[in-house]
């Protein structure tokens, strides 16, 4: 007889390697600016100031110590969540990021729910046995292979030429209505440009895991019941997909809330895709070490996430 773990076993461990990883992340961060050897003050210093005046602002950041004291001091930073000094913004990191790690992480949350709306209905579509209409059938075979081999930015830039030039159903630019807030009105837009291609790799994903539930027996009897095809999808096959479709979403939501990064240029999304581009053309680096943990953070996240939930459907036998 096997030993029951306790309740708090599995979430100990999962804790434990989100910490193990990012520390890991931390640590190749430092690694990568220590060899880079080059000191992100002197790029913003004046030249008219004296060499004392210069050492005494390489002290106050901390750039004249060695390579041991300075990684005790990111570490202790980094414990306490204070980021650094960004060069660019003029501000601390830990003030510069929060905004717009919230407006990637509402645009990446979006696009995920968007796109698995969309996929259920090409899903309906590319389901034979669903009472979908042929018709319908043939457009939905021919969007999902359009989808497939269409990049997100040129999906973005028809919206914008489209929807929002010509028909100005949606904004042009921006991300922010009256008073700073997140318009959902500016969000309809980037989010659709990514849930598109995001959907069509969710149906490439589920459509052969859906179609050996044909051949399971509680599929069987349910026809034998009379149970309709159509009634069956909705209400059965996509609820036992479930655990797979939140997996692939582990795995893909931290690329898509870390920022899209050409997305949220055309649209102006002031996210963590133009707070990247902005610390790396300017050199940044306290800036883009506080960006990079931020994505390390979404990423061990999501992928410990995917994890568990495949530990699940190999628990459960759900697997195609």
């Amino acid at each position: 007889m096997k030993r029951r773990l306790p309740p708090w076993r599995p979430m100990f461990f999962f804790f434990g390697r989100v910490l193990l990883l990012f520390w890991m992340v931390a640590n190749l961060a430092f690694v990568c600016l220590h060899v880079a050897g080059n000191n992100p003050v002197d790029l913003y210093l004046d030249a008219r100031l004296t060499p004392e005046q210069r050492e005494r602002i390489k002290a106050y950041y901390g750039y004249d110590q060695s390579a041991a004291v300075r990684y005790q001091r990111f570490m202790g930073t980094l414990v306490r969540g204070e980021l650094g000094y960004s060069f660019t913004r003029k501000k601390a990191v830990a003030d510069v990021l929060p905004k717009p790690m919230l407006r990637s992480l509402a645009l990446g949350v979006c696009a995920c729910a968007g796109a698995v709306f969309i996929a259920c209905l090409l899903l309906w579509t590319r389901q034979p046995r669903a009472g979908a209409p042929r018709w319908l059938q043939r457009l939905g075979y021919a969007l999902h292979q359009i989808l497939l081999v269409t990049p997100s930015f040129l999906i973005a830039v028809l919206l914008l030429q489209w929807v929002a030039v010509r028909w100005r159903w949606f904004p042009l630019y921006g991300s922010a209505g009256a008073g700073g807030v997140v318009s959902p009105s500016h969000l309809v837009l980037p989010s659709l440009a990514v849930a598109l291609p995001f959907s069509a790799y969710l149906v490439t994903y589920l459509q052969e895991h859906l179609a050996n539930h044909y051949q399971q027996s509680w599929y069987l009897s349910a026809r034998g019941r009379g149970i309709s095809e159509a009634r069956l999808f909705w209400n059965h096959q996509l609820r036992m997909a479930v655990p797979l479709l939140l997996q692939i979403i582990g795995l893909y939501l931290p690329a898509l809330c870390s920022g899209v990064l050409i997305v949220e240029n055309i649209f102006g999304w002031s996210g963590m895709g133009l707070i990247m581009i902005d610390a790396v053309t300017g050199r940044d680096y306290p800036l883009l070490v506080g960006a990079a943990l931020w994505s390390a953070w979404l990423t061990t996240l999501g992928y410990q996430f995917a994890d568990s939930q495949r530990r699940r459907l190999v628990y459960t036998g759900v697997t195609a």
